[in-house]
């Protein structure tokens, strides 16, 4: 999949989600995780997302954690406009945060799981219906 491929496939999507208003930026850069194939970084008072690619998205490395095949790579463009869109609710969720780092890390960890598991989850459903 090149660069273009996933900026085409983004602009397929960011309409469908109700986020045209949204300005994108593209990051093609190896994450600090590994294993990530994908984020989105929002600044949600302004409307702009860095969306960031593993360059592994464009080569369909094999040994890499997910299949790199072009559905997955369409479910993963869904999942991460899809935090985009609900980013309103992390921010809520953050400025409502447990003080204490004990409490906070075991909350923190519950809540982005979860975000996580509804993300793709959507994410998957929508793909199926609208592909």
């Amino acid at each position: 999949m090149t660069e273009k491929q996933i900026e085409s496939l983004v602009s397929k999507w960011q309409p469908r989600l109700g986020l045209s208003e949204w300005k994108i930026e593209y990051h093609f850069e190896e994450p600090e995780d590994p294993d990530e194939t994908a984020r989105a970084d929002c600044i949600g008072d302004y409307q702009v997302v860095k969306l960031y690619f593993n360059p592994v998205m464009l080569t369909g490395d094999s040994d890499f954690i997910g299949e790199c095949s072009p559905e997955e790579n369409e479910i993963t463009i869904i999942h991460e406009l899809l935090h985009v869109a609900i980013s309103p609710m992390r921010t809520v969720r953050f400025h409502s945060a447990p003080k204490k780092k004990k409490v906070y890390d075991i909350w923190h960890k519950a809540h982005s799981s979860a975000e996580e598991a509804c993300v793709d989850k959507l994410a998957r459903s929508l793909f199926r219906e609208w592909k």
